[in-house]
């Protein structure tokens, strides 16, 4: 309001700053970022109406980074109040009005929250009613005996500090599953109307999200009192993902099947055990960085030499490549004729961990892990 008859009412105050800045555990500012509040409307005289605030330059905000402040072009410049309107011969019933307050920039569904001016009925200016809106601007009203009531402006509304974020925490990869082990045991003598008992070993089953995989069953023969064994190779454990304060810890790879001890070059052309399966890693981030993720381990390779899964998301062309998260089952070859020691055929390769990718847009985000292969026993006669 004006503080005598004739002068010119008094500007409205600027908006205070908004900031927000992020200090390290040391206390050292690392990241800030301010934006300006917006400016106050100005106030009429006894020949003209009053001004609603401008707006603020669009480089008006600031961002820290680097070790300084510096200038940065904000989101939105702000939207100036509206002018008052001006009226001659002013009366009871039809008085100039003030301005509205500025609508809400944080507001971005359409025109709200700014104050209303003041009117004939109400001379002072509402405040504004959404985070960032103006006030209104006051005008003269005039009361039943004709005397002017001076009003004062709105209030505007305070601003808001939203903050949202992004944390992507890396999630680890599964280990892949032990390879198993292999004997070709020849020379044992049966004896007709015996029994001798022969157990295969199934292969373990992948682990799900966030399990580890399972154990392959053991394979044996027993021949009277004697047992040969080969275990089955251990499942792939599932790793530890990312934290707020730790760092991930990928899933490490089973142990490999064995030959039992009792199995030697006497009684075996061919004995060997497996091997380990590997553990999962971290992927190389995309030429662009726009994803990482977790590799599963590839699975252990039999004694036979059958090559185990490759493991999700595992890329090495000279070793396998897998562009998904999923660990890749191995297909089991049946064993070819014996005569020759090259067809012992393909079985007990570990199945591979299960890997995880940031990039869901293609990939989902985790992995499963797959299943190891099962065991055989191939049994044959020699009649000499």
């Amino acid at each position: 309001s004006a503080s005598s008859s004739g002068a010119s009412a008094t500007k409205g105050n600027d908006g205070n700053e908004s900031y927000i800045e992020v200090y390290n555990a040391s206390g050292t500012l690392v990241w800030g970022l301010k934006t300006p509040g917006g400016k106050g409307g100005k106030g009429a005289s006894s020949s003209t109406a009053g001004n609603g605030g401008g707006r603020v330059n669009a480089n008006s905000c600031k961002i820290y980074q680097n070790g300084s402040w510096q200038s940065t072009n904000c989101t939105g410049a702000g939207i100036a109040g509206q002018n008052g309107r001006t009226v001659a011969g002013a009366n009871d019933s039809n008085t100039a009005t003030g301005g509205k307050g500025a609508n809400s920039q944080y507001n971005t569904t359409g025109s709200q929250g700014g104050g209303i001016g003041g009117s004939a009925s109400s001379a002072n200016g509402s405040k504004g009613t959404l985070w960032g809106a103006g006030g209104g601007g006051a005008t003269i009203s005039f009361n039943s005996s004709g005397n002017t009531i001076t009003g004062k402006g709105g209030k505007g509304a305070n601003g808001i500090a939203e903050i949202s974020y992004d944390l992507t925490l890396t999630a680890a990869g599964g280990g892949g599953g032990g390879g198993g082990a292999f004997a070709h045991i020849k020379n044992l003598t049966v004896t007709p109307g015996n029994t001798y008992k022969v157990i295969v070993g199934a292969g373990g089953k992948g682990g799900g999200v966030g399990s580890s995989g399972s154990d392959g069953g053991d394979s044996s023969i027993t021949f009277g009192s004697t047992t040969y064994t080969l275990t089955g190779g251990k499942g792939g454990v599932v790793g530890t993902s990312q934290t707020a304060t730790t760092e991930v810890v990928q899933g490490s790879g089973g142990a490999k099947g064995i030959v039992s001890s009792n199995i030697s070059d006497a009684n075996s052309s061919k004995h060997l055990d497996g091997s380990n399966g590997e553990s999962g890693g971290k992927t190389i981030p995309s030429a662009d960085n726009s994803y990482e993720g977790s590799y599963g381990g590839n699975g252990g390779t039999s004694g036979i030499n059958s090559i185990g899964g490759c493991g999700g998301m595992f890329n090495d062309e000279n070793i396998c490549t897998n562009t998904n998260v999923d660990g890749i089952v191995v297909d089991f070859v049946s064993p070819g004729n014996l005569f020759s020691a090259t067809e012992y055929g393909s079985a007990g390769a570990g199945g591979a961990g299960g890997g995880w990718s940031s990039n869901t847009a293609f990939y989902p985000n985790p992995g499963k892990g797959a299943q190891g292969q099962n065991g055989y026993v191939y049994i044959y006669w020699d009649s000499n």
